[in-house]
C-alpha cells in the first residue's frame, strides 16, 4: 500500500511548500489542490485543530479518490486561556490581514509580564482511500517577540520564537523552520510512518 501521490489539502501557498519542501526527502510527488477542479473548500468548524485536520483530509480524500494529508495548528498562550489555539487562522477577525492579526495578539498581551510563553501545536492527518485517517502531533515551545520581525513564513510567524532560538519563525529559512517548527514535527512522524509503507 505505498504512496506515490499525496494530495496537501491546503489553500495556504505558504502551508503546502513547507510540506511539500519534507516530502521531496522520499521522492512523494505531492498535489496542490488548487491546480485541481472542481476546487473543494472545507469549512474548519471542528471544536479541536485534531477536528479540523480529519475533516481536511477526509475531505480531500473522498473527493479526489487519493491519499491526502492535512494539518491544523494553532498558537497557544496560557495566559490567555490557550488561545488563539483552534482559531487561530482567524483571531481577531476573519477579515484581518496576517500583519493585523498580529498586532491584535500584541494589544492583548500588553498588560502581562515579558517574556510571554506560548507554543504552536500542530496535528497532521494522513488518509488513505478508504477514508482511514491516522494522526501525527507535533509542538514547538517558545515565546512572544514583543515586535514582528521577519518577512518569510505566516501568519503568527513574525511574532513566535522558538525555545533555545534568538530568531523569530519569520527570520529563519524555510529549512530551518521545518527543522525545529511543530508542523515540521509532525510532517516527520508522518514521513516515518509513510516510509513503511514502501
Amino acid at each position: 500500500m505505498s504512496i506515490k501521490n499525496l494530495l496537501i489539502a491546503t489553500s495556504n501557498p505558504g502551508k503546502f511548500n513547507e510540506i511539500s519542501n519534507l516530502f521531496n526527502q522520499i521522492n512523494i510527488k505531492t498535489i496542490n489542490p488548487q491546480c485541481l477542479k472542481p476546487q473543494l473548500t472545507i469549512l474548519e468548524d471542528g471544536n479541536s485543530i485534531e477536528e479540523n485536520a480529519i475533516k481536511k483530509s477526509q475531505g480531500y480524500s473522498k473527493q479526489f479518490n487519493t491519499w491526502a494529508l492535512a494539518d491544523d495548528s494553532g498558537l497557544e498562550i496560557e495566559l490567555l486561556s490557550n488561545n488563539p489555539g483552534v482559531n487561530t487562522s482567524d483571531y481577531g477577525g476573519k477579515n484581518l490581514t496576517s500583519k493585523e492579526r498580529n498586532c491584535f495578539l500584541l494589544e492583548q498581551l500588553n498588560q502581562f509580564a515579558k517574556p510571554i510563553k506560548a507554543r504552536f501545536r500542530c496535528v497532521i492527518s494522513l488518509t488513505n482511500k478508504l477514508s482511514e485517517s491516522i494522526l501525527f502531533h507535533g509542538i514547538c515551545p517558545g515565546y512572544i517577540s514583543p515586535i514582528p520581525r521577519g518577512e518569510n513564513g505566516f501568519g503568527f510567524d513574525p511574532i513566535f520564537i522558538p525555545t533555545f532560538h534568538q530568531q523569530t519563525m519569520a527570520e529563519m529559512t524555510i529549512d530551518e523552520k521545518n527543522t525545529i517548527s511543530h508542523r515540521g514535527k509532525a510532517i516527520q512522524k508522518a514521513l516515518n510512518y509513510i516510509k513503511t509503507l514502501k
